[in-house]
């Protein structure tokens, strides 16, 4: 991103890790006004009864953010049980161990037959399968965790606070888990 801005303005598109001082994710697909021109804000932004951030002297060579992805390919393989996909809100609160951690024991507190193998699993019936693999709430662990954990004071509290002054305390959290269930995968 600061290859695609003047040199002098390195000490302002990235303050404090934060976009323009104020955006934590250099990638996204919302956010706007940090994509705009200038001109496309002051025309858009001031109908809609929104202050344009080309008002701030740090906005000088729009766009600072792009909602192009960055790509990584990974080969799944039968060892792999899960993948956590989360937005930065998660990812404020947690580190990829602990979330990766969190899920584990989700699944083993609702899923006692876990951590049998494939062998073991092609001499399951169908119904202890089923239920090896009722794989709930996990994406809802990791929310509760991220908001709190077990300090349930704590967790009402961050869902209580009102837009947009929750914005002050924590970011949007968004999380999918992706269960592998490799039992009706054949063999190479």
């Amino acid at each position: 991103m600061l290859n695609e801005h003047p040199v002098e303005e390195a000490s302002t598109c990235l303050k404090h890790e934060r976009l323009l001082g104020r955006l934590a994710p250099l990638r996204a697909f919302g956010d706007a006004k940090f994509k705009w021109s200038k001109k496309k804000q002051e025309r858009v932004l001031p109908e809609r009864g929104l202050k344009p951030l080309s008002e701030a002297k740090e906005f000088q060579t729009p766009p600072y953010l792009t909602a192009e992805p960055e790509v990584t390919s990974y080969q799944l393989q039968r060892s792999d049980k899960f993948l956590i996909l989360g937005t930065d809100g998660l990812w404020d609160m947690l580190s990829n161990e602990e979330a990766v951690e969190l899920v584990r024991d989700n699944i083993k507190r609702h899923n006692p037959g876990y951590s049998i193998t494939y062998q073991e699993q092609k001499s399951t019936s169908e119904q202890e399968l089923k239920s090896t693999f009722d794989m709930e709430n996990s994406a809802s662990r990791l929310i509760k965790e991220a908001l709190g954990g077990e300090d349930h004071v704590s967790v009402c509290t961050s869902l209580s606070i009102p837009y947009p002054d929750v914005r002050m305390y924590r970011d949007d959290i968004t999380v999918i888990v992706v269960h592998f269930d490799w039992s009706n995968v054949a063999m190479e």
